[in-house]
């Protein structure tokens, strides 16, 4: 997580994301939260209907917790930018329940000053000097271990504000990364070009098979009338064993 949490597409890893999966093996007491009002986004929308009552918000009329606006943007159309509107499954004219939600998260936003606040420069895109840091410096650094404890506090780095210098670091096209430390090689902009064009022709396979449409359709049966069911059957139980347990 120190040095690997990182957006690196061609080599398997984004962020936090594969790690985690690994942690129910090395942890014990670790629990998985599968109550559907948790980070409602766009990716398992076909599975939550969105509601509210007397202000509350609801997923599949039971509360929702917390809903994850990835991709959001107070200028766009769509449901997230990180989808593209001709290969979306949702919008906001198919689905008239995320419509209120979004507004008033658009209005929370603009209130509480995000138009000035996405402004502010990101401090660690700079030498603490103010040269810009480019990207392709970052990749070399990261994939080179072995010299971090010569470079000390990279932002104050006068080795690495020389290599920062444009005629000093090479085109990002023609970065190529070698690290023993790590065992990666990936030529950054092609190899993630054609990573990002192969995992969209991957998804649309998918979107179109037989097997997403069924357990869609699933998805929907189960959380709007299998589950409910389910509550309404237990409920006579739970009101049993409350009323025993206030008698003893």
């Amino acid at each position: 997580m120190y040095n690997g949490c990182v957006v690196d597409l061609p080599n398997g890893y984004f962020v936090d994301q594969k790690f985690i999966d690994l942690a129910p093996i090395f942890f014990g007491n670790l629990f998985v939260e599968k109550d559907t009002g948790y980070n409602v986004a766009y990716w398992n929308l076909h599975s939550r209907e969105i509601g509210r009552d007397n202000g509350t918000w609801l997923c599949n009329e039971r509360s929702m917790y917390f809903f994850h606006f990835s991709g959001f943007t107070l200028e766009g159309s769509e449901i997230s930018i990180y989808i593209p509107s001709d290969i979306s499954r949702h919008s906001f004219s198919n689905r008239p329940d995320l419509g209120p939600l979004f507004d008033e998260y658009k209005e929370l936003l603009v209130r509480n000053g995000h138009r000035t606040a996405r402004t502010w420069p990101y401090t660690f895109a700079y030498f603490t000097t103010g040269e810009a840091i480019p990207p392709e410096l970052r990749i070399q650094y990261r994939n080179s271990p072995s010299q971090w404890l010569s470079y000390g506090n990279p932002f104050n780095s006068e080795s690495l504000k020389e290599r920062a210098n444009p005629q000093n670091i090479p085109k990002a096209t023609e970065v190529l990364i070698e690290s023993k430390a790590e065992h990666t090689e990936s030529r950054v902009s092609e190899s993630t070009l054609i990573a990002l064009l192969r995992a969209e022709e991957d998804l649309n396979k998918i979107l179109s098979s037989r097997a997403w449409r069924w357990a869609s359709r699933y998805g929907r049966f189960k959380y709007r009338f299998l589950i409910p069911i389910y509550d309404l059957l237990r409920r006579p139980l739970r009101k049993n064993a409350k009323l025993n347990q206030e008698k003893s």
